[in-house]
């Protein structure tokens, strides 16, 4: 189906109540390319079916400002529409052509109004008043970069103050005209360095103060002349090519998502035709395309090392594939030019089950949700296939020239990232070494003795400011063990370490098959004798191997030496969070009431040390 007749159906469904089939739909169309007409067409009705998108049970509403230094309507319409394909249905508001500064001082503006619940600043390089002099020395450039940047910082924190909003801030690209010819990046004075200036010290503020929407990268990767199309800024003050708006939204949600926790976490790839070209059950291992056999093989080779890399950063890798295994698996094992190896991927689906079927195995097996997964396939039938079976999936049909395969892939911004910590290099690898656990679990006689032979080693701490990236990035993931659902941003988390009366704390855990790294984490507040838990999560990686009672024992440990009689947790009931419904009561509380949410109580003094298989490996937690 093409997209004019998937945008019709899409409004067809709307106009007809079928919600579910719009989404659908939807989702189709956000990972083809759309004109700014055709991204019109869906704001449009997103607007006039508003109520009925979000009444959508899976669907929430959300409120977007965006102040622009240049006309933003169809970046508008953009990240409406591509917002939408992720859950969040957009009610926008728009200041007037480069009025950005007085909607943000006028504390009667429609800014406020609005009480937005994210605001952008779309502002570029076109909206710099002054560079720097000639000949200014590397000192005087950067004191004017941060100048600037200052002024841009006054504006998100009244922003912050008056609304509560998270604030995402355009960097700069590079100014069009290279004003010194060859020179431009010679010295630090010319206009090129003074941008690339400012973006460094944008970047060191990104996902503390504001976040940064990597506009410069785009421009980049589009190419600047066509990024900054002069003919649009005169005959429109657009300072993005209109059509360019698709890849801005792509853009957008990509780092919306990721701020929410929503980023993919899992690409599962189909084998023939995809990660090498030919059938390997009829053309044999040497007669498939891959290396140096031919130009296409080398694009099928370099979209394998593209891949790679994704899990090197942190993405999982699964194969599912219509395939005889032990050939499939051949490729792998024995072909000298394929890049990838059989322990890149965490699960291994070649059979002649349906592939929905297949990707359901997968994230069963790896204990995440459905709305994790990317699926590529070449064949348009099996896309057609787990689009209908499971929508929640992200479907990417890699037909066509494999040499645009990464290009195709890397447009969709999927699997943005706003930190990459430790646990995320080690994360393919940790989930081999759960299979091996697995498979130790089946073999034991007894769950006692299981736990036992992991040989489980573990330590509680009061975070710092080095584990922040992290812990944030966990509470904004993690859905299964999560007792109330909420979300912090580093900002919130900072209060929790460098507030007295409040903590924070964080655990890890390894085991003789591995090291998983920093898991868990509590936050809370002591008000006189009592400790409340705001929130606790922990990785879907470590359950069901008492790690909980573990951390525990180490918080009623901690809540006695901040001389704490009572700690008083909270449970509050998610979509997701069920794994986690009767964990006070396991842990020892009594429940006080359950209106909205259910309140817990323990006594600090009768409590007795809950049985853990997970021993200390260094120290106790000190505040």
């Amino acid at each position: 189906m093409d997209k004019s007749n998937l945008i019709k159906t899409f409004s067809d469904c709307l106009a007809s109540g079928s919600v579910a089939d719009a989404m659908s739909y939807i989702r189709n169309l956000s990972v083809i390319y759309l004109l700014p007409s055709d991204m019109q067409k869906i704001s449009r009705l997103i607007d006039r079916y508003r109520d009925v998108l979000s009444s959508f049970s899976s669907n929430k509403s959300l409120k977007i400002a965006v102040l622009g230094g240049f006309t933003t309507s169809v970046i508008v319409n953009a990240i409406k529409t591509h917002l939408l394909a992720e859950g969040w249905v957009v009610e926008s508001y728009e200041s007037e052509y480069d009025l950005y500064k007085i909607e943000v001082l006028d504390a009667s503006s429609g800014l406020y109004a609005f009480q937005p619940e994210v605001v952008l600043f779309a502002t570029g390089t076109v909206n710099i008043e002054e560079f720097p002099l000639a000949g200014s020395t590397a000192g005087q450039v950067t004191a004017m970069a941060e100048t600037l940047v200052e002024q841009f910082r006054d504006l998100w924190e009244i922003v912050k103050e008056k609304t509560g909003a998270t604030i995402i801030q355009h960097n700069f690209e590079y100014p069009v005209e290279q004003l010194l010819s060859r020179l431009e990046f010679k010295y630090s004075w010319s206009h090129s360095k003074y941008v690339e200036t400012l973006n460094n010290i944008l970047w060191q503020m990104d996902s503390r103060e504001m976040y940064l929407l990597d506009i410069f990268g785009s421009s980049v990767r589009c190419g600047l002349t066509r990024w900054l199309d002069s003919r649009w800024w005169y005959f429109g003050k657009f300072g993005i090519n209109p059509e360019l708006s698709w890849e801005y939204g792509r853009m957008f949600a990509g780092l919306h998502c990721a701020i929410a926790g929503k980023s993919k976490k899992c690409l599962v790839v189909d084998l023939d035709n995809t990660l090498w070209g030919g059938i390997v059950g009829d053309d044999g291992i040497e007669g498939i395309q891959i290396g140096n056999i031919s130009a296409t093989g080398e694009a099928y080779s370099g979209f394998c090392r593209y891949i790679k890399e994704l899990r090197k950063r942190g993405i999982i890798l699964a194969v599912c594939s219509k395939n005889d295994s032990e050939q499939a698996k051949e490729v792998f094992l024995k072909h000298s030019e394929m890049p990838l190896k059989l322990d890149d991927f965490a699960c291994f689906c070649c059979n002649w089950q349906s592939k929905s079927e297949n990707i359901a195995s997968i994230a069963e097996h790896l204990n995440i949700g459905m709305d994790s997964l990317v699926f590529v396939d070449d064949n348009p039938v099996e896309c057609a296939e787990v689009s209908r079976t499971l929508p929640e999936v992200a479907v990417i049909e890699m037909d066509g020239d494999p040499a645009y395969f990464i290009e195709k892939l890397e447009k969709l911004h999927l699997f943005n990232q706003l930190e990459i910590t430790r646990e995320d290099l080690g994360r393919t690898d940790s989930y081999l070494q759960r299979g091996k656990v697995e498979s130790l679990r089946k073999s034991a006689l007894n769950l006692e003795g299981f736990l036992e032979s992991l040989c489980m080693a573990g330590r509680v701490d009061v975070a710092t400011e080095n584990d922040l990236p992290r812990i944030c990035q966990m509470f904004n993931k993690t859905n299964q063990f999560n007792l109330t659902g909420r979300k912090y941003d580093t900002s919130n988390l900072s209060e929790y370490i460098l507030n007295t009366s409040k903590f924070c704390l964080c655990s890890k855990l390894c085991d003789k098959f591995a090291d998983y790294g920093l898991v868990s984490a509590i936050t809370g507040e002591i008000s006189e004798d009592i400790l409340r838990i705001d929130n606790w999560i922990m990785s879907c990686r470590v359950f069901s191997r008492t790690f909980e009672q573990f951390i525990f024992n180490h918080l009623v440990n901690y809540a006695s030496e901040m001389n704490c009689s009572t700690i008083c947790g909270e449970f509050i009931r998610t979509v997701r969070n069920n794994y986690v419904a009767d964990l006070f009561k396991k842990l020892g509380f009594r429940m006080i009431d359950s209106n909205d949410s259910e309140r817990w109580y323990l006594a600090v003094e009768s409590f007795e040390s809950l049985k853990t298989y997970v021993k200390v490996f260094q120290g106790a937690v000190k505040k």
